[in-house]
């Protein structure tokens, strides 16, 4: 009998971020290939190691906890998370020179969240507004996601019905959601 292999976010074109499972709090490391990893130097606004469903993810207070997102060009993107909040915050966030370009907030459900949207870049004037955990107004961190995070994966060109319902399906059954 031939089991089929695991989903791989890499078989689809354009996969720009793939953040998954639990890393180290200061440093979420990119699988995706282009080293975008998701940062944070001070100890004290670090998210914690902590689960989703039985498997590690990373934890956010709501109070302080993000990480810094560097640039990355975006398409026709999609962006998918999984994870489970426990308030209304945001939980992804990347700012762009013209218009915030990508904001996903929780909806209070342990879900797989998924946003899509038009062509921008986020360039390097910006690239310091660009969050997971927290969304920013008038240059102040606002919103601060409390939950858990799993996994992200964001892709910077527009992804077929078929395609985005498979990125959806992968992340529901691994994360039990």
């Amino acid at each position: 009998m031939i089991l089929p292999r695991p989903f791989d976010p890499r078989v689809i074109a354009g996969l720009a971020l793939w953040l998954d499972g639990a890393d180290s709090p200061s440093q979420w490391r990119d699988r995706s290939g282009y080293s975008r990893h998701a940062v944070q130097l001070a100890t004290n606004n670090q998210p914690s190691v902590g689960t989703l469903n039985g498997r590690s993810a990373l934890y956010f207070d709501g109070t302080n906890d993000t990480l810094a997102l560097p640039v990355m060009p975006l398409g026709s993107w999609h962006a998918f998370v999984a994870h489970a909040p426990a308030n209304n915050g945001t939980v992804l966030y990347v700012a762009t020179s013209s218009t915030q370009s990508l904001s996903l907030s929780s909806d209070g459900a342990a879900a797989v969240a998924v946003t899509s949207g038009s062509p921008t870049t986020a360039d390097a004037l910006y690239a310091a507004d660009s969050r997971i955990g927290a969304g920013w107004n008038q240059g102040a961190l606002k919103g601060f996601y409390k939950g858990a995070i799993g996994e992200i994966v964001v892709y910077e060109t527009a992804l077929t019905a078929a395609q985005a319902s498979a990125v959806t399906r992968y992340l529901v059954r691994k994360w039990g959601l």
